[in-house]
């Protein structure tokens, strides 16, 4: 797993999550829509959720915890002057998917990727409805993709809740902005703009005092000015808790299903749960 407080290994995350529409092989987890969706990132104006097109749904940057629970039913008798209970089986299901997962960003690129991730599942999370076309049309069917094609291959599933928590124990990092897209924080990272130590904050307190934000007053290249308010403030640690109901087709149950074939991986291979 990778460190989160390690900024080599946040600039490699977000190098890869660029290259991972070049290599199939990736494994990491990422949650997406359906191929032939036109909703949210992959419709006409995508707007903050255009990081998410480069890497088609929310790739996560660290190995998130995912808890899975399958669970057989089983009605029960308790005949008369008998010693155990009598078993009969009722059903077989997949409860909800709980996943943990950590997001950081220390630079203005990953900020713009961290919002659209945590726009991505407000939005996944209501219904077309008002002034749209499509109103009335239920909130739209995500996938779970990651570890290899016997762990999460396109299963499918809905977003039931999202639960995350700004902290404030943590820096906050400038999004991209109208009159700041010319401005280059790529490079400046978490030696300059992001964590410093307490240490730190205090020597400059009783030096040059601490600007307003506590943040530095260094800006990469210095080009054009960060304080636009069409920008927005994302933490460079965050926690994201989503939970998510699996969705079976009562057709697929019917016509796809098969214990033998699902008993041998092809079942998980083909996206069933």
């Amino acid at each position: 797993m990778a460190d989160p407080f390690n900024p080599d290994s946040v600039v490699n995350q977000a190098n890869n999550r660029e290259q991972v529409e070049k290599n199939p092989a990736d494994w990491r987890f990422r949650i997406k829509l359906a191929p032939g969706a036109d909703v949210l990132y992959k419709g006409q104006f995508p707007g903050i959720l255009t990081p998410l097109r480069a890497t088609d749904g929310v790739i996560f940057p660290y190995t998130p915890q995912i808890m899975v629970n399958y669970q057989a039913n089983y009605s029960q008798t308790s005949p008369t002057h008998s010693n155990y209970k009598q078993y009969f089986y009722q059903g077989s299901e997949i409860s909800d998917i709980q996943i943990t997962g950590t997001f950081t960003a220390q630079s203005t690129k990953e900020a713009d990727y961290l919002q659209a991730a945590t726009h991505f599942f407000r939005s996944a999370s209501k219904s077309f409805y008002g002034q749209d076309q499509n109103r009335g049309t239920p909130p739209p069917l995500l996938f779970l993709e990651g570890f290899g094609d016997n762990q999460f291959n396109n299963q499918p599933c809905v977003l039931q809740q999202f639960n995350y928590v700004l902290p404030p124990d943590v820096d906050y990092v400038r999004t991209t902005g109208s009159s700041n897209t010319g401005v280059d924080l790529t490079e400046q990272r978490v030696a300059r703009n992001g964590y410093r130590s307490p240490l730190t904050r205090l020597f400059e307190l009783f030096t040059n005092g601490i600007n307003k934000g506590a943040e530095s007053n260094y800006y990469g290249n210095r080009q054009n000015n960060l304080a636009d308010g069409n920008s927005s403030y994302v933490p460079t640690k965050i926690e994201f808790m989503l939970t998510f109901h699996p969705i079976i087709s009562r057709k697929r149950q019917s016509q796809e299903f098969s214990l033998r074939e699902y008993s041998n991986g092809g079942g998980l291979q083909r996206g069933q749960w």
